[in-house]
């Protein structure tokens, strides 16, 4: 029960480091949504938001922003899309400055949840929802200096729950894999982008996959209990939270995920641990504590504890009870769920895109980042998330009925919209768009080492099948114009 004792007077330099760190993971946030922002949601986007808000302002009227928070209500035209990236960009360089913290904190939260609310399906991954909690929770954090007792325990319970809701997920899904302990066979091939250590990893022995398997099943199911034993023991906790988060950033493309989940770790531990490497950090300029910020601050604390437990109940317990403010508190991007990879998927398909004038010669093509050319090997990419390429992942799961949003996109590939071409390594038809298109899908496998050597892919695929019908492009007739899809056009099937 050490956690009683603590002093916030121990933690005004991890407090510092912690709120910088939090600009730096913003920081990368914004940067990766800026240089896609217009291709995703621009006016010659795959998923326009300016035509999804008028959907939405159409269809729920006067409640349609509290219930939508965004600020591109007021305009959400190409320009305000990339200037709110910028200003994202900007605050987040102030924040690791330190300069007006809390400022900056309440303007990276908003910004960020106004591409969020309207952002699916390439902006609701487990990430961009910690990153909206965990810089909730900063901006109150920031408000005193020495920091507020009750909110680093907020933040130690967070951690609690981000760690072993990832353990206890892949339990209670019953997925054959995790149980068997052979998730960690398929897990290095089949991840959304693999990268090229991730390659060497498939080829491990048996032992050493199952190995790794248990080790991070006692990292995320054992370990997080300890968080809250005394100092030197919360010391290893972190050492060993950021060690698999270590491993899981050299094998893998997760975006800022690995860094954020280290960055939530600094809180774990008082100013002595990192006195050598910052200690001359320049003082954050925050608010003395005095009662009329340590009340106001713990009442939110054991607020956000109470629904932080009823969270992690229901996790076992569906149906448990929730109160009434529940879904208010849900608007906000609070108290998530969390836990990824709870089914594994034991095979790996690609879809690859073709496009063709005479539907005789067809030309494929090659995304930045996902697997495509069997002679291309896996990239690192992260902390940058590509995120149609991640998206295509989870398409080539399913159906393209079952993904509206990749309608949308073949139709822009056909317009030549020169934002979405941007997203492209190769595209086969630069002049002028094809006047065909289609979208073929296929088995991948990592090619053995002898392969490699012998013909020098990286990959080894098989065709499985059309994973679209032909599309052509047509002009609609005023009729259809005004019951036309967001992404402006009309596809037909050949």
């Amino acid at each position: 029960m050490d956690w009683i004792l603590l002093d916030g007077t121990d933690y005004v330099l991890t407090q510092q480091l912690f709120l910088r760190s939090m600009g730096f993971i913003y920081l990368i946030a914004f940067a990766s949504l800026y240089i896609q922002v217009l291709a995703l949601y621009g006016s010659q986007g795959i998923n326009s938001i300016a035509q999804l808000l008028e959907l939405i302002r159409k269809k729920r009227g006067k409640t349609a922003f509290p219930e939508v928070l965004s600020i591109f209500w007021w305009s959400a035209s190409d320009r305000t899309l990339k200037i709110t990236a910028g200003v994202g960009i900007l605050c987040s360089a102030l924040l690791i400055l330190g300069i007006f913290p809390t400022c900056m904190l309440a303007i990276l939260w908003f910004s960020y949840i106004s591409y969020l609310s309207v952002g699916s399906p390439f902006l609701n991954f487990q990430w961009d929802i910690l990153l909206l909690e965990v810089g909730a929770i900063s901006f109150f954090f920031s408000l005193q200096t020495p920091p507020s007792i009750p909110l680093l325990i907020v933040f130690w319970f967070l951690l609690f729950r981000f760690m072993f809701s990832s353990g206890s997920v892949k339990l209670l899904s019953g997925c054959p894999k995790w149980k068997s302990g052979t998730a960690m066979h398929v897990h290095y091939l089949t991840q959304p982008l693999p990268n090229r250590l991730a390659w060497y990893a498939d080829k491990q022995a048996d032992w050493m996959l199952r190995a790794s398997q248990w080790t991070m099943f006692f990292i995320e199911l054992v370990v997080p209990f300890f968080i809250f034993s005394p100092e030197p023991i919360r010391f290893i906790v972190f050492i060993l939270f950021s060690s698999l988060q270590c491993m899981i950033l050299l094998t893998g493309n997760y975006a800022y995920f690995n860094f954020l989940s280290i960055v939530l770790g600094l809180v774990l531990l008082p100013d002595h641990y990192y006195a050598s490497l910052f200690g001359d950090m320049t003082p954050i300029a925050t608010t003395d504590a005095s009662i009329w910020t340590e009340i106001p601050l713990a009442l939110i604390a054991f607020t956000y504890l109470f629904l932080n437990i009823i969270q992690q109940i229901s996790l076992f317990k569906p149906h448990f009870w929730k109160p009434p403010a529940w879904d208010w508190v849900s608007r906000f991007v609070l108290c998530n769920r969390y836990g990824l990879f709870a089914r594994m998927t034991t095979e790996r398909n690609e879809i690859i895109i073709e496009g063709s004038n005479d539907q005789e010669k067809w030309e494929a093509y090659e995304f930045k980042w996902k697997p495509g050319s069997p002679f291309r090997a896996p990239l690192q990419v992260a902390p940058h998330q590509p995120r149609l390429d991640w998206q295509l992942w989870f398409a080539s799961l399913g159906t393209y009925q079952q993904n509206p949003w990749f309608g949308n996109m073949m139709v822009r590939i056909l317009q030549n919209s020169s934002p979405v071409l941007s997203l492209f390594q190769h595209n086969p038809f630069p002049e002028n768009p094809p006047k065909f298109l289609r979208a073929k899908l296929y088995s991948y496998r990592f090619s053995t080492f002898k392969e490699r050597r012998e013909s020098g892919v990286w990959w080894v695929r098989e065709y499985i099948g059309a994973y679209s019908p032909t599309l052509s492009l047509s002009e609609p007739t005023k009729e259809e114009k005004s019951s036309e899809s967001n992404s402006g056009g009309k596809y037909f099937f050949n």
